[in-house]
């Protein structure tokens, strides 16, 4: 898992300090690069770099499924609209093998 320390300005007494932890999610960074803004770049590497496969993002689909499907389904459309097509289409084609997986668990 990936943490970073996020400063906090109102409300940090109640956490307990100058800093609390928040955890980057993929479906979240790949959320936020579909926003036009000077952050795309940085979402986009930062999905690129945390790719947990060749073309998937999350956890192992044995793992939980789930969120493996929603992590790599969410960085595809932000793969895409980054146009980074390839990389956006092999995740894509991914998915449909992920099924059978997620019915045995």
């Amino acid at each position: 898992m990936v943490t970073e320390k996020i400063p906090t300005e109102r409300g940090a007494e109640s956490l307990g300090g100058t800093t609390c932890d928040l955890s980057a999610s993929v479906y979240d960074i790949a959320a936020v690069s579909l926003v036009p803004g000077p952050q795309q770049d940085s979402c986009v590497q930062w999905l690129v770099h945390h790719r947990a496969t060749d073309a998937a993002w999350g956890p192992p689909v044995t793992v939980n499924w789930y969120d493996a499907y929603l992590s790599t389904y969410s960085a595809a459309v932000a793969m895409r609209n980054a146009g980074r097509l390839e990389l956006a289409d092999r995740a894509v084609a991914a998915l449909p093998a992920w099924f059978p997986l997620c019915r045995a668990v």
